[in-house]
């Protein structure tokens, strides 16, 4: 209920990624609120990209006592290795991400997953994707795809590459 009323202009939608009692271990769901329905085809890409399979979704309805509808989609949501899924803090980062693609501050492609496969939070992998982008203007050989595709494979990597970015160039990280 605190997110169906917490829902405005400013705050069109509001997730939560939850384990549901009783689920197999790599089972997650993931609520969205939002202020009015939105096609599957908008959301599947975007929690495709965040590396997680989605296996149902349960939509519903709801009509306030002024007049007003609120919609809540229930997605299920897997992943391969259990072990992605992490902690609280993996969740909330998933929830930002998600939210962060939703509202155009961040990009939809598949170097999201390395919220799950490396625990980054999505601003880190805005570090990971300039990267790319600016090895491919240098003449790099290797296609934005290939870089994305290595990163994920290798998550430790990715962390690594954040890390060092981070040393370098934040003047608040020691």
């Amino acid at each position: 209920i605190a997110r169906l009323e917490s829902l405005g202009d400013d705050r069109p939608i509001a997730v939560h990624l939850y384990a549901p009692d009783g689920a197999e271990p790599g089972v997650r769901r993931l609520t969205v609120a939002s202020l009015r329905e939105y096609p599957l085809t908008q959301v599947l890409p975007v929690l495709t990209d965040l590396g997680v399979d989605v296996v149902d979704e349960r939509p519903y309805t709801i009509r306030l006592s002024d007049g007003e509808t609120r919609h809540v989609s229930d997605f299920g949501l897997t992943v391969a290795d259990p072990a992605l899924w992490g902690d609280d803090a993996t969740a909330e980062a998933f929830e930002d991400a998600f939210r962060a693609v939703w509202s155009g501050a961040a990009e939809s492609d598949t170097l999201n997953a390395l919220v799950l496969r490396a625990g980054l939070p999505w601003r880190s992998i805005v570090i990971l994707r300039a990267i790319g982008r600016y090895l491919r203007q240098t003449g790099s050989a290797f296609s934005v795809e290939y870089i994305d595709e290595a990163l994920i494979a290798h998550p430790r990597l990715a962390t690594d590459l954040v890390r060092l970015f981070a040393l370098r160039f934040d003047p608040d990280d020691g």
